[in-house]
């Protein structure tokens, strides 16, 4: 039976945090034991923190030493349990659990229903008892509907509260479960015997909050907040509403609903919250300064009144110091496409403010689209740094500030973010505000309400926002609009120019920002959101020590200034997203409760903003123009056709083609030295690229890959060397495959892949070995070889792009360089893995496309590429296993084959497809033929060489003259034709279609390779340096390689 002694504070002394368990040691050291055995501290430093210099600091921060550590890590003994209470009891209201579980003694149980919510019942009670008073005692000048708005209230916080404890609660469902403690014969009515014995059941409830005395102390603290933040509200409704009335025009409207949690909770539980009156009018309240808002309004018409183009909307707020009111901005469409054209003026001139004042986090919840007015919500992030990292010196790095410090950093502009090993990522900005599928996967709860309950992860999507504009109810594409944005933009980047002197005088429209309270954001709010729900596993519900080694984790991240990371800690131990401010001519740092950091800045947001703007040019106009429209076009959709161009020039015909094809691999050498990056010691170098995520192009730097990274370059500047001798080539060359040896962030797995990710290197430091060799990359060849080992099982893709048979080329080529024999295991490994998963089907063998579900022909991901790589395996291996194997692949992929078409069936659509190119159709299929003639004797393999050459001819030149599928890559079917034929008619066809795609590159002074308008890819496959390349191999077949057949190096 519960009585007024239960709820002692020694039942809950394992949820006090370390820095108030040394309270108790400091104050009782005669009563407690120090061990000289620091075990748990040497396991706590080995777990937690990669360098032992951020242990000491970690110490330093809270002045503790080893011993006194290893004390606060140790688990309280019962015995000592009642030193600690007092600590507890200022710590944690108890009193309001005491409470509630005497209110819940008289509250009427639905007997229809059993919920897990009835589990924080107490806390939902006495929140509901306390507000009831509190509106009824706050609210006396505003009529308000106490049943609605409560109701809102109490949802709002029951939500949070299940969020905490959920997974404790279902966890104690499935030991139950085990326990054989519940009765029923159905799932639902076992679930409601778990509830009636665990949560209806007050002795048993208590035990639950015992046991888990964490989670219980959350319940308590975020219901106190939630009680204390809504009547601080309350408080200034009523206090403000002669104001709130005046500018917003409510009248004697009732206030029907409250609803909180629009954002974030920082400080305590504070978060932004909607108020709904019965008309459907709305004002939103924010519990923190709105002085920026009106600094910034402000400088808008300051900026309106001296241009008679740049109008950007503002809207109606109420500053009231610690906090505000403001006007809820309505989305609703434009009527006309001028309006349209308007909006997106005024986006970029949007973007280029924001660029000039150091905005950052202007994500799609920041902007709303009312009609032809963007308008921003949020100013706190102006005049905004990032705390500085500490990295090492890298042009990858370089890369990525020089896009941060870009208009791209802003937010407003699209960019992918939180990547997964397949490249998806999310795209919050200002420009995409649609429902989007996580690159990750969620906690969802399965089978509710039964004994079966449980979490598991789950695929999931964003929510969509109001940020978009619309005509007449329809989306339209930014991109669509881009003259109009690079317009806006323009504008007040130039206004900007033209008017330093006034904008920068001392008296001028930036000094009333001086002085201002802004918000600093320190890392993406997505780490601290994983950790706080991280922390809801029960491990660490039960006692403080296990959640705070969790959030000890937060001094991994390489913060120059480590100072940050102890406030960090303590905001996540309140479960609040940490909150940091400055001021605008600041360099200090303050926490969220105030706590000054000192000097934590170099230079305050308001030096750096007016040095952007006195440095401000021409040149520099351009360059962000650029930047915001690299982002902008490459938002379009990757939908990448080959057409029918022209006739294809396949005339036998010779020419002078020794020097055009040599100057052209040179110019493109010279602009890929150009645009690099390097880093300041120019040991490694990167590339922005524009890359294919998600069916999307994204500006990123380079990653390693062959296919269209750092490898394929590197690879083609080595070839540049070998035939100039240039040394400046062979340099950059050298420096890009430091950066793919070396990358920033250690790749992800991904896939098993020849062409992509870190075993794509191995591809290019073969021909590195042979033509420029170093120790530290045959070292990066023996350490691959061992993921090549431990990963066989991870490839679930086969093919040759993909999967396990360009892993059976490249280690072929590895065994021929080094004549290693554990080489031919891991080629036994990967032949017996394709064995295993192939298909045996009527018409011959295949292997199933995870993605389209069906048996692929072709090259690059079908079966004439699988079948390639089992001969060549078969044949350095002599496993004839492979090669019988291989011909079944063959029959397969003749079974593709129409008579009619006189070509092969690509079976990724419904609709029948009969592509040409080496990704898919006639190309590979007509190289893999070549490649295969020279192990096995097959008649019709010359026949098929012929239709693969008859059906490119007969589509003629194409749109695209890129290496994957474009005329470069027609090139070299015939190129390895003429060689293994020594054909010298189909050698001149080659370097004639190589001619028409450099006369059509110079027509239109574009390469015309995958990317989007006006944007030049730079990749070996995708882009201008496999044109590169290619023009070198179609000068000097016998000495450069084939990479479209992964030939080693000669």
């Amino acid at each position: 039976m519960l009585n007024n002694e239960t709820v002692k504070p020694e039942n809950f002394v394992h949820s006090l945090f370390l820095s108030e368990r040394y309270q108790v040691l400091k104050q009782n050291s005669d009563n407690l034991t120090f061990s000289e055995d620091l075990q748990r501290v040497d396991k706590w430093k080995r777990d937690l923190y990669k360098e032992s210099k951020n242990f000491k600091h970690r110490l330093e921060q809270d002045n503790y030493s080893e011993e006194v550590f290893e004390a606060l890590i140790t688990t309280i003994d019962e015995e000592k349990a009642y030193l600690y209470s007092q600590p507890l009891s200022n710590n944690v209201n108890l009193s309001l659990l005491e409470v509630g579980l005497e209110l819940l003694k008289y509250k009427d149980l639905n007997e229809d229903e059993f919920q897990l919510v009835e589990f924080v019942y107490p806390f939902i009670i006495y929140a509901s008892e306390t507000l009831t008073e509190s509106l009824n005692h706050r609210l006396k000048t505003v009529p308000y509907n106490l049943e609605t708005v409560k109701q809102k209230l109490l949802l709002s916080l029951a939500e949070e509260l299940l969020n905490i404890a959920s997974r404790s609660i279902i966890l104690e469902l499935h030991v139950s479960k085990i326990r054989e403690e519940l009765v029923g014969d159905t799932p639902e009515e076992r679930f409601k015997s778990f509830v009636t014995q665990k949560a209806r059941n007050l002795e048993s409830l208590f035990l639950f909050y015992k046991e888990y005395a964490t989670l219980t102390r959350y319940l308590i603290t975020r219901t106190d907040y939630f009680i204390v933040n809504i009547q601080e509200l309350l408080l200034r409704l009523d206090r403000d509403w002669q104001k709130i009335n005046s500018e917003f025009h409510i009248g004697n409207e009732t206030l029907v609903e409250i609803s909180c949690g629009l954002g974030d909770t920082h400080q305590r539980g504070k978060t932004v919250a909607k108020l709904i009156f019965e008309n459907g009018k709305e004002i939103v309240y924010k519990p923190k300064p709105l002085e920026i808002a009106t600094a910034y309004n402000q400088f808008v018409k300051w900026i309106s009144e001296r241009s008679t183009f740049i109008s950007l909307p503002t809207y109606r707020i109420v500053d009231c110091g610690n906090y505000g009111w403001e006007e809820k901005v309505v989305p609703y469409s434009c009527y006309s496409e001028d309006e349209v054209k308007r909006y997106y003026f005024r986006f970029g001139s949007l973007a280029g403010l924001m660029y000039l004042l150091n905005g950052a986090d202007m994500h799609f919840e920041n902007v709303i689209a009312g009609g032809e007015f963007p308008y921003v919500i949020d100013f706190e992030t102006i005049f905004h740094q990032y705390p500085k990292l500490d990295f090492p010196d890298s042009s990858e790095i370089l890369l990525k500030y020089k896009q941060s410090e870009s208009v791209i950093g802003t937010g407003l502009l699209p960019q992918s973010l939180f990547q997964n090993t397949d490249g998806q990522g999310l795209d919050f900005s200002a420009l995409n505000g649609k429902e989007q599928a996580l690159p990750f996967k969620v906690l969802g709860l399965d089978q509710i309400n039964t004994d079966n309950m449980e979490y598991s992860l789950k695929e999931a999507k964003s929510q969509g926002s109001s940020n978009l504009p619309s005509l007449n109810g329809k989306p339209v594409k930014a991109e669509e609009y881009l003259d109009e944005i690079v317009k806006g933009f323009r504008t007040i980047l130039q206004f900007f120019f033209d008017n330093k002197e006034s904008i920068l005088s001392e008296d001028g429209p930036l000094s009333p920002f001086k002085n201002i309270k802004i918000r600093i954001i320190a890392r993406a709010t997505q780490q601290y959101a994983h950790f706080l729900q991280e922390s809801t596993h029960p491990d660490y519900m039960r006692d403080s020590i296990y959640l705070e080694k969790l959030f000890e984790r937060m001094w991994y991240y390489p913060y120059l200034d480590k100072r940050i990371v102890k406030h960090e800690i303590n905001d996540l131990l309140q479960r609040d997203i940490p909150y940091f401010t400055s001021f605008v001519d600041s360099c200090d740092l303050y926490d969220s409760k105030g706590v000054k950091i000192d000097h934590f800045f170099q230079k305050s947001g308001y030096e750096k903003v007016t040095e952007k703007i006195k440095n401000l040019s021409i040149q520099e106009l351009e360059d962000q123009v650029n930047w915001l429209i690299l982002s902008i076009e490459g938002n379009r959709s990757a939908n990448i056709k080959i057409t029918r161009k022209d006739v294809l020039n396949v005339s036998t015909n010779p020419f002078d083609y020794q020097e055009q094809f040599l100057e052209e691999a040179i110019k493109i050498g010279e602009h890929l030295l150009k645009r690099a990056t390097f880093s300041s010691d120019y040991k490694n170098t990167s590339w922005l690229n524009v890359n294919i995520i998600n069916n999307h192009w994204f500006v990123a730097p380079m990653k390693q890959s062959l296919y269209d990274g750092l490898s394929g370059v590197a690879l083609f500047l080595l070839y540049l060397y070998k035939e100039t001798n240039n040394i400046r080539y062979l340099d950059t060359a050298h420096a890009a495959i430091q950066s793919a040896i070396n990358p920033f962030a250690a790749s992800s797995k991904g896939l098993v892949s020849t062409f992509f990710g870190e075993i794509s290197v191995l591809y290019a430091l073969l021909h590195f070995q042979k033509l420029s060799p170093k120790e530290e990359y045959m070292n990066y060849i023996n350490k691959v070889k061992k993921t090549l080992k431990q990963r066989i099982e991870d490839d679930k893709e086969f093919d040759l792009l993909s999967g396990s048979a360009g892993i059976l080329h490249l280690l072929s080529n590895l065994y021929e360089y080094t004549s290693e024999p554990e080489y031919l295991d891991i080629i036994k490994a990967y032949g017996d893995h394709l064995i295993k998963n192939a298909n045996h089907l009527r018409s011959g063998t295949a292997w199933k496309n995870r993605h389209t579900q069906t048996y692929l022909g072709g090259l690059s991901h079908g079966t004439s590429g699988i079948a390639t790589a089992l001969v060549r395996a078969g044949t350095v291996s002599g496993n004839q296993n492979y090669i019988t194997l291989a011909k079944l692949a063959i029959e397969y992929d003749r079974s593709l084959y129409n008579a009619d078409k006189r070509a092969w069936l690509d079976l990724r659509n419904d609709k029948p497809q009969f592509p040409h190119q080496w990704t898919h159709g006639s190309t590979g299929i007509g190289i893999s033929r070549l490649m295969i003639k020279q192990y096995v004797q097959d008649q019709s393999l010359d026949s098929e060489v012929q239709i693969a050459m008859d059906n490119i001819e007969n589509f003629g030149f194409k749109n695209n003259n890129n290496l994957s599928h474009g005329n470069m890559g027609d090139s070299e079917l015939y190129l390895l034709g003429a060689l293994h034929y020594e054909d010298d008619q189909l050698l001149w066809k080659a370097r004639n279609i190589a001619k028409q795609a450099l006369d059509d590159i110079k027509s239109s002074s574009q390469y015309h390779v995958d990317s989007p308008a006006n944007i030049e890819s730079l990749g070996l496959f995708t882009g201008i340096s496999g044109i590169g390349f290619q023009l070198l191999r179609l000068r000097n077949p016998k000495e450069i390689p084939s990479v479209l057949t992964l030939e080693n190096a000669y």
